[in-house]
């Protein structure tokens, strides 16, 4: 009996699925078409997406070429090679090619003593990719650009955040704290240099800044 009532429910849902795909028939049609036409537009979306970004790279890796070159060489007019390197770093806020593209243009701008310029380009690379490894070298790179303007204290705060921001996870880490040491102990806070030196030489031993700042706290 129980069974008889179960097939005649199974029955009556069939029926009633029926009745809805007969009723919804072209709703369903059209529901179904639209997915198709989104799935298919998302694989467009991505082959072409995966186009672009190899396009940046190829291009970013042409761009570091000519850097290269140009820093080779004797210098001479940048100004193509810093207008191809502005449009690349304005076409994909984060991404690696964009960031890397503004990282050499602070790069050449510092070369061209534009100390000013290559420190807010540094910094504004250091504030897109602050996951990247770029982040930590843009921020020393501004430290180093702002000594060059005589800014001792905006060196200071940079070369600080890159320990604070990366700690040991940085390669930049050592010469930063090596640089705050030096700067301290240059504005005549011995203590506090003498204390970074410490610092350098507790925490980053086998760095060759460790053994210069060993040097440094002996004849403090």
């Amino acid at each position: 009996m129980a069974k008889s009532k179960e097939v005649s429910t199974t029955d009556k849902l069939g029926q009633k699925f029926s009745h809805f795909v007969v009723s919804n028939k072209m709703i369903i049609i059209i529901v179904v078409a639209a997915i198709i036409v989104a799935l298919i537009a998302l694989g467009i979306g991505l082959k072409v997406s995966d186009k672009q970004a190899n396009s940046r790279q190829i291009a970013i890796d042409a761009l570091q070429e000519r850097y290269n070159e140009w820093t080779s060489s004797d210098g001479g007019d940048a100004s193509e090679l810093k207008n191809d390197l502005a449009a690349l770093s304005k076409k994909r806020g984060k991404g690696y090619p964009a960031v890397k593209a503004l990282y050499l243009q602070g790069l050449i701008a510092y070369e061209e003593e534009a100390y000013a310029e290559a420190t807010a380009l540094f910094l504004s690379v250091a504030e897109r990719n602050k996951e990247g490894y770029l982040a930590p070298l843009a921020l020393f790179n501004a430290g180093v650009s702002s000594e060059q303007l005589g800014d001792n204290l905006k060196a200071i705060e940079y070369y600080q955040r890159v320990y604070d921001n990366y700690g040991r996870d940085a390669v930049e880490s050592p010469r930063a704290l090596f640089s705050l040491a030096r700067l301290y102990e240059a504005n005549g806070d011995i203590e506090l240099a003498r204390a970074m030196f410490k610092q350098l030489s507790d925490e980053f031993p086998s760095s060759e800044f460790a053994r210069l700042a060993k040097n440094r706290l002996v004849t403090l």
